[in-house]
């Protein structure tokens, strides 16, 4: 087991947005922004909209205890390639984490509180996907 430690960055929208140091992200500030930039993105976000950021260790698997809500969360495969998830906030982030911990895909959520993930875009392996403070595992 390794440590990973991640920059978590609390918004004022109740939103949180975590990053993994593996990356070795460059962070900086720019014209009243945080910017965070790796190999793989670049993200900014206004400071007056983060409430605080800090570092933090999380386990190596980056999967989270499940609760009592997790029964409001349905996931559906139509096919091979689709993976429909239902029962989520209409304005909650999705991400697709890589057996490494880095992001693979972020899936905003529509209206109908679904989103809809394309596994043909994904390489063969194992993921994780984060709901809100919930995480699955998927094999693809």
């Amino acid at each position: 087991m390794y440590a990973d430690y991640h920059l978590v960055i609390e918004m004022n929208n109740s939103k949180q947005h975590s990053y993994s140091l593996l990356d070795k992200p460059i962070i900086s500030f720019e014209n009243d922004r945080l910017v965070i930039k790796t190999t793989e993105i670049e993200i900014s976000y206004n400071l007056l909209d983060i409430i605080k950021y800090y570092f933090k260790e999380v386990d190596d698997t980056g999967i989270s205890d499940v609760n009592e809500n997790i029964d409001k969360i349905h996931f559906t495969y139509t096919n091979p390639d689709l993976l429909f998830i239902e029962g989520v906030a209409g304005d909650a982030d999705i991400n697709v984490y890589d057996i490494s911990g880095r992001v693979c895909d972020t899936i905003l959520t529509k209206s109908d509180n679904c989103a809809k993930i394309e596994l043909n875009t994904l390489q063969k392996g194992v993921y994780i996907i984060k709901v809100n403070n919930h995480s699955f595992k998927i094999i693809r």
